[in-house]
């Protein structure tokens, strides 16, 4: 196996970056690491806002937190314009 494609193999399915470090174009790399690691903590910001938000609902509606109760919410959340560009993005 050539040293490209082991390098290409491990930036696709360890992690995006780490192939360019492998083949010593270190900066190019990094920035690629740094780029995935930042964008990976706004999508778990997010995330957590969002698990946030629908456990507030689910306090407000009632109180008592069942499965019926949280994918309504979640269903009605998903629908919103904010979560479509999220989702665009994530594409």
């Amino acid at each position: 196996m050539s040293h490209a494609l082991k390098a290409a193999l491990l930036s696709g399915l360890v992690f995006p970056g780490l192939g360019q470090i492998m083949l010593k174009h270190y900066k190019r790399g990094i920035a690629v690491v740094v780029v995935t690691l930042v964008l990976m903590a706004l999508f778990m910001i997010y995330a957590v806002n969002q698990a946030l938000q629908i456990l507030d609902r689910i306090v407000v509606e009632g109180g008592a937190i069942d499965m019926e109760a949280v994918s309504d919410i979640v269903v009605r959340s998903g629908t919103a314009s904010g979560s479509m560009m999220i989702n665009l993005l994530l594409m």
